[in-house]
């Protein structure tokens, strides 16, 4: 990926190195060289340290999805216990959401055996789907009266 402009600063390296022995010299102050890298090493140093926030704001993000996930998952077996169905379903989802998510950002396409969960897959946003498909089976559980309006809220 990066291998065009490496090239390029080979050769513009190269070109400037045999303009200064065979056409003029170019002899340049040090005291430039300095400057640039006083100034390209701060420019790496404020680089760094935003992609490091990115980075570490990124694993908050996901730690933080992992939670959720595990807290809807540890309050659906409690409260769908009796709904065998709904608590595969959700526990299905809990699992994709994920998935979802990871693909989205990453700009891929997720597969699935499932019919049901490929469908949710090939959405739009994979993880609105699946977040809305979540939804609507706590719908579900709360029309048949396994949850009550301040569980599912």
């Amino acid at each position: 990926e990066i291998s065009g402009r490496v090239l390029a600063a080979v050769l513009w390296s190269a070109l400037v190195v045999w303009v200064d022995q065979r056409v003029m010299n170019l002899g340049i102050s040090s005291l430039i060289h300095q400057l640039v890298g006083l100034a390209m090493g701060l420019l790496l140093v404020f680089r760094t340290n935003a992609s490091d926030d990115r980075f570490w704001e990124g694993l908050k993000l996901w730690g933080g999805i992992v939670n959720e996930s595990r807290n809807l998952m540890r309050l659906g077996m409690v409260h769908l216990s009796g709904e065998r169905e709904l608590l595969v379903r959700l526990a299905r989802l809990g699992a994709l959401f994920p998935y979802a998510a990871m693909h989205q950002l990453r700009g891929t396409q997720g597969e699935s055996d499932h019919e049901d969960l490929a469908r949710l897959l090939g959405a739009q946003h994979p993880p609105l789907a699946v977040a809305t498909e979540m939804t609507a089976t706590l719908r579900r559980a709360q029309e048949r009266g396994a949850i009550g309006e301040v569980v599912l809220q």
